[in-house]
C-alpha cells in the first residue's frame, strides 16, 4: 500500500512538490507555500536520497534550534516519517504525539493523524489506528484526502476483522464520488 501524507496547506495547485521516500511506500506532498529553512530542505533531500539516518540527525538538529511553529510542525512530520522508515514506530509515535500536543488544530493535524494510524497499523493496534483515522476524517475537507482516509479505514476495518465497518467505509467513499460529479 502506498500512502499519501499531505503536509502544509493543500490546494489543487500543480506547484505542489512530491517527496517519495524509497522503499517506504510513502509519498509526502508539500504545498507550494510550505515553510522553508536550509536544514528542512537538507532533511527533505536526505529523505529523498534514502539517507534516513542523516535526515533524522538533521531534523533533530533543526528541532533543537526552536524554529518557528510552521517549520517545527513540518520538521516533526518529517522526523516521524523518517523514524517510521527506519523501523522505529514507537519513536515516530512519540514525535507525532508531541506534534499533536503542541499544535492540536493546524494544517499538520490531519497528516499527523494519518501517519499515526499507519504506524498503529504496522504494530497491529487497529483500534488506535481507526481512532486516528476517524478523527482525521472528521476534520478533513479535501475530497482526495477524505477518499484516502476512507480507503485506509476500509483496509484497517478488514484487518480488524470488522467487515461491516469496511462496508460502511466503502459506502462513505462512494458518497464522495457523487460529490465530485
Amino acid at each position: 500500500i502506498v500512502a499519501l501524507v499531505v503536509l502544509g496547506s493543500l490546494g489543487s495547485s500543480p506547484d505542489q512538490g512530491w517527496l517519495t521516500i524509497p522503499g517506504a511506500g510513502l509519498q509526502l506532498v508539500f504545498a507550494q507555500n510550505s515553510p522553508t529553512s536550509p536544514l528542512l530542505d537538507r532533511a527533505k533531500s536526505e529523505l529523498k536520497a534514502g539517507k534516513i539516518a542523516a535526515a533524522i540527525t538533521t531534523l533533530e538538529g533543526l528541532i533543537d534550534t526552536f524554529p518557528p511553529p510552521e517549520i517545527l510542525q513540518e520538521a516533526y512530520l518529517l522526523q516521524a516519517t523518517a523514524l517510521k522508515h527506519d523501523n522505529q514506530p514507537t519513536d515516530a509515535l512519540t514525535v507525532l504525539k508531541q506534534l499533536l500536543e503542541e499544535f492540536p488544530f493546524t494544517s499538520s493535524t490531519n497528516p499527523a493523524r494519518v501517519l499515526m494510524a499507519q504506524l498503529y497499523i504496522e504494530i497491529k493496534d487497529y483500534e488506535q489506528a481507526l481512532s486516528q483515522l476517524y478523527q482525521a476524517l472528521d476534520y478533513s475537507t479535501d475530497l482526495e484526502l477524505r477518499r484516502s482516509i476512507l480507503q485506509l479505514i476500509r483496509q484497517t476495518e478488514l484487518n480488524n476483522n470488522n467487515p461491516l465497518g469496511a462496508v460502511k467505509a466503502t459506502l462513505n467513499e462512494m458518497g464522495l464520488a457523487n460529490q465530485t460529479e
